[in-house]
C-alpha cells in the first residue's frame, strides 16, 4: 500500500500568455503572480483567473486573417495528393481527410 508522507500544498502561481509576435499586438498580457493570502484557494483562484484570460482571448481566436502564402506554396498545396505530416491520402468529401493549410488560431 501506497503511504503517504506528505501533502503539497500550494502557495500561489504565475504565468504570462504569449502570442507570436505577429499578433502580440492584439493581446497585452502582464506576467500574473498570485501568493495566497492564507485562504488556501490558490487551485480555484488559478481556475478563475484562466477563464477570465480565456475570455479575453476569444475574441482574437475568432479572427480569422487570410494567410499569406507564395505562389510557390499556393502551388505545391494545389499539388499534394498526401498530407505531408501523417503521409495520409486526401479524400473528397470525408472531414478527417480533407486537404487543408497548415494554420495558426489566425488563419
Amino acid at each position: 500500500a501506497t503511504q503517504k508522507l506528505k501533502e503539497h500544498v500550494p502557495c500561489g502561481y504565475a504565468y504570462k500568455v504569449v502570442l507570436s509576435e505577429e499578433f502580440a499586438g492584439d493581446y497585452d498580457s502582464e506576467l500574473v503572480v498570485y501568493r495566497d493570502s492564507g485562504h488556501g484557494k490558490v487551485a480555484e483562484s488559478f481556475i478563475v483567473s484562466l477563464h477570465e484570460e480565456a475570455e479575453r482571448l476569444a475574441p482574437i481566436l475568432k479572427t480569422k486573417k487570410e494567410m499569406d502564402l507564395s505562389a510557390e506554396q499556393e502551388l505545391a498545396h494545389k499539388a499534394a495528393t498526401v498530407c505531408w505530416l501523417c503521409l495520409d491520402p486526401f479524400i473528397v468529401g470525408d472531414e478527417k481527410k480533407k486537404k487543408c493549410h497548415d494554420h495558426c488560431h489566425y488563419t
